[in-house]
């Protein structure tokens, strides 16, 4: 099953459009990758943050090269973490913050202007025993800016067991 979200959202008094969130469970090659890069066309999002990328940095520049995106800040997949990319194009101020092999931070706009705000990508942990870990990285990050902050990504967390798909209930 593919799911992605697309989000257009007001934010800062602006229509903010043309940011794509997925969380590819691989992305090198096949049905996964043919379906981004139709989203990519139909949407043409300025911003993309992959998450459970599955590659290398070679594949995720190889992959920056055909999707058709400018600039790629990307975390080769581990055994620590499977992999988080975030993909921008040359008219998006994007200023890199910090990261991880579980997150991307960035602010986009110009740096003090009224209109920069903040964009954090993570790929939580998925065993149960270091779910903390995912909330912990979301408080670190919380504290080191004031800026408006809009939080994507796979927290690999649910509200309820309606949610879950397979495995032990939680």
């Amino acid at each position: 099953m593919l799911v992605f979200q697309i989000i257009k959202l007001w934010f800062l008094g602006h229509l903010l459009e043309g940011i794509l969130v997925w969380n590819c469970r691989g992305i090198v090659g096949g049905t996964r990758r043919r379906a981004l890069v139709d989203l990519i066309r139909q949407e043409k999002p300025r911003i993309l943050f992959l998450s459970e990328t599955l590659c290398s940095e070679k594949q995720l520049e190889t992959l920056r090269i055909r999707i058709g995106f400018d600039n790629c800040l990307g975390m080769a997949s581990s055994e620590s973490s499977p992999g988080v990319a975030l993909l921008w194009m040359n008219d998006m101020p994007v200023n890199i913050q910090t990261y991880s092999a579980r997150h991307i931070d960035v602010t986009i706009g110009a740096q003090g202007s009224p209109e920069e705000w903040r964009l954090s990508g993570i790929y939580g942990y998925a065993r149960t025993g270091d779910r903390g870990r995912t909330w912990e990285l979301m408080r670190r990050l919380a504290r080191q800016s004031s800026l408006p902050w809009l939080l994507v990504g796979d927290f690999n967390e649910i509200l309820a067991n309606s949610e879950k798909v397979g495995g032990a209930p939680r």
